[in-house]
């Protein structure tokens, strides 16, 4: 039996909710940034959210917003609209729209935003990453580190072991490693640590043979503009690499420079790079997010539409299960049928929470769209364990306090796959009668993948 850990992950299942389901241009649940789904304000405030580029959203439920020259923190996610941010980062409040240089201030513009594993904050502007050791609580606090620069004060670009030229998506992996799309050079930056002095050097570079080159290509060993970075939980690593209208696939994070990719999605082969509106092809994809159960979401940002896989595709000829924004994988019209909780303006970031809702900064439309319910009703007043036995593996579980939910503790070396929902008596040792289904949690061995 798998005991308490500090590294373990949690997921939360309310009893009365069904699990989130996405289809063809299904109408989002939410939006956050707008009052509805037909407004579009641009204006800064303590709920709009003008030109959105990522969001991040933290296992105790902070939702974070990178957008403008900002970064505004709700301490749960707003779960609707017209809910008031609490803090802001980049500026002293949260009417100002400054772009000064500074540890206080975010420069030229709000990329991506991430959490460290161990509770770091990162956000990516015009000029580097900016590293908070904690999470601010309060209005315009100070960044601790910066890398891609000497001090918090210069903003020199180059092609160098710490240089950057106008970076973009940062993604954190599961053994806390840094990825940094450094869009310009043509290259992602790979460090082994979260960096914890100004000016860190990378490790590994991707796209390159070495940290001075900085040409573009089309192979499975270079890049185009690469925009956006996901690492799913098995350790896979995604490229959104743009103007090759592909994302590229590889099997593990590479510890080598200039490694090659595994396979491509978006394209027939790693030389092409012609771009389209089908199931099959893309045009300008932005950003990529896989979810804890494999799920892969796709910005296609040209098509204004989000691609999604059930599950994570396992070579180059797997087609995506949904569209968002598009009735169709032909269509690529600008808000397709208006302006609504359906539509889609050039969205630029994708992310997928712990519990598998997915957000869409719908970049043009200033806003996201939120599909799924938020559950982060944190793992409280354990009540007596149960132990499920499925497929040979084995978790351990509990209800909480109000027999509402059920914490499920995740083995580090096993990959939640989904509930699988059974007709059959309660099983002995639950706390309470569970009516009429019994829920099983199903897990696979990362080692079998």
């Amino acid at each position: 039996m798998f005991g308490p850990a500090s590294s373990t992950n949690y997921i939360h299942f309310n009893a009365t909710d069904k699990s989130n389901e996405l289809g063809m241009m299904k109408e989002a649940t939410y939006v956050i940034g707008q009052s509805d789904y037909t407004a579009s304000e641009t204006f800064l405030d303590d709920k709009t959210t003008p030109y959105p580029a990522g969001s991040f959203v933290t296992d105790d439920g902070k939702f974070l917003s990178a957008n403008r020259r900002r970064i505004l923190i709700w301490n749960q996610v707003p779960g609707s609209s017209n809910v008031q941010a609490d803090v802001v980062v980049g500026q002293p409040d949260f009417i100002s729209d400054n772009s000064f240089i500074g540890p206080s201030s975010i420069y030229s513009s709000a990329y991506s935003v991430a959490v460290s594993n161990d509770g770091k904050l990162l956000v990516a502007d015009s000029r580097g990453i900016l590293i908070w050791n904690t999470i601010p609580t309060e209005n315009g606090t100070a960044a601790d580190v910066i890398i891609g620069q000497d001090d918090f004060f210069s903003s020199e670009y180059g092609a160098s072991s710490n240089r950057f030229d106008w970076e973009k998506f940062i993604a954190i992996t599961p053994d806390n490693k840094l990825i940094v799309c450094d869009r310009y050079n043509h290259r992602v930056l790979i460090y082994n640590q979260i960096p914890t002095e100004n000016n860190a050097d990378a490790d590994v570079v991707i796209g390159q043979d070495d940290f001075t080159s900085r040409i573009y290509g089309t192979a499975a060993n270079r890049l185009f503009y690469p925009y956006g970075v996901s690492v799913s939980v098995d350790g896979k690593l995604f490229i959104a690499d743009s103007e090759n209208h592909r994302v590229l696939v590889f099997n593990s994070v590479p510890s080598t420079s200039g490694s090659a990719a595994d396979y491509v999605l978006g394209q027939s082969s790693m030389t092409s790079r012609s771009y389209g509106t089908s199931s099959t092809s893309m045009y300008y994809p932005a950003s990529v997010s896989v979810s804890r159960s494999g799920k892969l979401a796709i910005a296609d940002r040209y098509n204004h539409r989000v691609l999604i896989y059930n599950d994570t595709p396992l070579d180059g000829s797997t087609e995506p299960d949904y569209v968002l924004g598009q009735p169709n994988f032909d269509s690529k019209l600008i808000n397709n049928a208006g302006l609504s909780g359906r539509s889609l303006s050039y969205p630029t970031g994708v992310h997928w929470d712990k519990s598998e809702n997915l957000y869409v900064a719908d970049n043009n439309n200033s806003r996201y769209l939120v599909w799924g319910l938020p559950d982060f009703t944190p793992p409280l007043d354990f009540t007596t364990g149960m132990v499920y036995t499925v497929g040979g593996t084995i978790a351990q579980g509990y209800f909480n306090a109000s027999n509402t939910a059920l914490e499920v503790e995740i083995p580090l070396d096993m990959l939640f796959i989904g509930l699988e929902e059974r007709d059959g008596p309660v099983r002995k040792g639950m706390p309470f009668l569970w009516p009429v289904k019994t829920l099983y949690w199903v897990f696979l061995p990362l080692n079998l993948i």
